[in-house]
């Protein structure tokens, strides 16, 4: 039983295989059954096990080697999933049953990425509200844990004044969308507030915790305007 990488990344898709041999003295080659299954099927040759629970996925033949590809592991960076392969002879009763040796797979969070989106326009005035946009990526797939998770947006280094709001999230892309508005920027026309955001994952999340690159938001003085009021006065 071999395993194409021993450490992955969760939601990464891994492949093992597992090759039966007849064993001396006896000989001949074991009988191989069907050639596509869904792993786990009652009869069918080979089930490939994790912690001694039958992986997701479909088990193919090629040849005379089994293979699997599962997303379905769970994060585990200590002691990692025991992956065995146990044949069963599907035909008769000729070659004995037989459990592989474990392979240790390993399988650490997902990395994401967040990215912020300038709000617009880009100069504001005191006192203007501004939004900005954060999107969570995951890079192995599965858009990112947003119950229990957090996205802090910061000015400065400071969080912003405001309420974040979970916009969407997208399986396909494999995105989570956040936003904040916010009036509370002081002024700042030089250097500008150096605007990041920060995506937390919950306790024990299969997603890494990414900030992002900054972006500037320049804010200008309010306008203002004075009138003089006449009256006239009473005698």
């Amino acid at each position: 039983l071999v395993s194409g990488v021993k450490q992955s990344n969760y939601s990464e898709s891994v492949t093992f295989s597992a090759v039966v041999t007849s064993t001396s003295p006896g000989a001949g080659t074991p009988t191989l059954g069907a050639s596509s299954f869904v792993n786990g099927t009652v009869g069918a040759a080979i089930v490939f096990k994790a912690d001694g629970v039958a992986i997701v996925g479909t088990v193919t033949l090629t040849g005379t080697t089994y293979t699997i590809a599962t997303t379905a592991l769970t994060v585990n960076t200590v002691s990692g999933h025991s992956i065995t392969a146990t044949y069963t002879d599907p035909a008769d009763s000729n070659f004995q049953t037989s459990t592989s040796a474990a392979v240790i797979q390993k399988v650490a969070q997902a990395v994401t990425t967040t990215a912020v989106t300038p709000s617009s326009p880009v100069q504001s005035n005191f006192g203007q509200p501004v939004t900005f946009t954060a999107t969570v990526t995951a890079l192995t797939g599965g858009a990112p844990t947003t119950a229990g998770a957090s996205l802090v947006f910061k000015s400065d280094g400071v969080a912003i004044v405001g309420t974040v709001v979970l916009t969407g999230t997208d399986p396909i892309l494999f995105t989570a969308t956040y936003t904040i508005t916010t009036a509370a920027l002081t002024v700042n026309t030089g250097s500008g507030h150096s605007i990041t955001a920060t995506y937390t994952g919950p306790v024990s999340s299969n997603f890494q915790t990414s900030t992002s690159a900054a972006v500037i938001q320049r804010v200008a003085q309010a306008g203002t305007a004075t009138q003089i009021k006449i009256g006239r006065a009473h005698v």
